[in-house]
């Protein structure tokens, strides 16, 4: 079958047409038509595994992160280029770039707006590629956090990473 008929095939069996009379119609036989369209809604199925799992790695991400409200998007890049303890800005940057893309199609994909499955898949490596030195830098952060506060409320571990986020992206090593 042509992309065209494919097409074709799988617009009007959405609309309600009958499979029998699509295989007639397209001179293949019905086993061909069900083919297509197993092989189409393994497709939208995988499309929105990819994007459940944007969705999941950007809510870790800003868990992880412990963020104020307001400063979702913006803040987990930084802190995520932060957290990463890269030495070079560029890298910094890049990051910071590639978080507030995952973002924007993040929000698309939980406000309805479905964002294609290739911004998606995009969106989930470009935040895959550096995720172990970000997750191993939150982690760290977590546990002097710990160790120098003793928080007892997410409030104040929000407030350790804001006083020490950015020296721990140029001194990884100083204590606190």
């Amino acid at each position: 079958m042509t992309p065209d008929q494919v097409k074709q095939l799988l617009q009007r069996v959405a609309a309600g047409a009958k499979k029998a009379v699509m295989a007639r119609e397209l001179g293949v036989s019905r086993e061909t038509v069900h083919c297509y369209l197993r092989g189409a809604s393994l497709l939208v199925v995988a499309a929105a595994h990819d994007r459940i799992r944007l969705v999941r790695l950007v809510a870790a991400l800003e868990a992880l992160a412990v963020l104020h409200r307001e400063d979702k998007s913006e803040g987990l890049a930084w802190r995520r280029a932060f957290a990463g303890r890269w030495t070079g800005c560029g890298r910094a940057v890049q990051i910071v770039e590639d978080v507030l893309y995952a973002y924007s199609v993040r929000n698309a994909v939980v406000q309805g707006d479905g964002p294609n499955e290739w911004e998606a898949i995009s969106a989930f490596y470009r935040l895959e590629r550096n995720l172990v030195p970000i997750y191993l830098g939150f982690l760290r952060l977590h546990a002097r956090t710990q160790a120098c506060y003793r928080p007892t409320h997410i409030r104040h571990i929000r407030q350790a990473f804001d006083r020490h986020i950015e020296s721990f992206f140029w001194r990884p090593d100083e204590v606190w």
